[in-house]
């Protein structure tokens, strides 16, 4: 591998961690700025919940968001297999979900990814990419 080959990855490989770093830091401030607390609730039977081998993985099911100011209908929703099981019991799951984008929600609570380490590694990796970019020059002017 030559040594621009090298400098071009680390290039890379910082702007991977810019990358995802943002997308993580943007996703973590839509949910706190448009986000909505809500119950969900299935809207399918619960026999149908539990259909299909009788063993409870990712499926998409038909529910709704129970808010203080209403429901919103939400088809099509893909749970996981443990969610499946408690909308099939009945139980109203917490979430909280972006307004304008129903699908896109965080079950009980869950928080949001830390997009830190992310972008201290970008920055890392573009410290790094600048130091080898420099010395493979100097190298070259020899």
């Amino acid at each position: 591998m030559s040594k621009y080959t090298f400098v071009a990855l680390l290039f890379i490989l910082s702007a991977t961690g810019f990358m995802m770093g943002g997308m993580t830091l943007y996703e973590n401030a839509m949910f706190r700025f448009k986000g909505h607390d809500a119950l969900m609730v299935a809207t399918d039977p619960p026999k149908w919940l539990i259909a299909h081998d009788g063993n409870y993985q990712a499926r998409t099911v038909n529910v709704k968001y129970v808010t203080a100011v209403g429901e919103i209908a939400v088809p099509a929703k893909h749970v996981s297999g443990d969610e499946a099981r408690r909308l099939a019991e009945g139980e109203r799951i917490p979430v909280r979900y972006v307004e304008g984008d129903p699908q896109h929600v965080r079950v009980d609570g869950e928080a949001g990814d830390m997009p830190w380490g992310w972008l201290i590694a970008g920055f890392a990796g573009l410290v790094l990419a600048l130091y080898a970019r420099k010395l493979a020059h100097r190298e070259a002017r020899r």
